[in-house]
């Protein structure tokens, strides 16, 4: 699935609301997954960081936090696609949605 959505991001694929519906869910599920895996997080917590990267993400900023800490070239190449309003999105996320997140759940 990551596979697809590198694919789909290097083909300057649209933003998150104009994506089909099963896109959506597939994005939201890998980082999902990725966030169980990365972050320690518990399902509920990063089912949480899902919903929140969703409304406040650009579909390049879910991809690149989805995206392997030891995937060093994919994740060089997804920064470097995005624009500067999608990593200051990215900063205010990661410091924001985390604590949020574990708060709640």
């Amino acid at each position: 699935m990551h596979r697809a959505l590198r694919v789909a991001m290097a083909a300057g694929a649209a933003l998150v609301g104009s994506l089909p519906a099963n896109a959506v869910t597939d994005l939201k599920t890998g980082f999902v997954a990725s966030c169980e895996s990365q972050m320690l997080m518990s399902r509920a917590q990063c089912q949480c960081m899902g919903d929140r990267a969703m409304l406040d993400l650009t579909e390049r900023g879910i991809i690149y936090l989805s995206l392997g800490a030891t995937d060093v070239t994919n994740t060089a190449a997804t920064a470097k696609a995005m624009t500067e309003a999608d990593m200051a999105a990215v900063d205010k996320f990661m410091k924001t949605a985390p604590s949020s997140c574990m708060a709640v759940h």
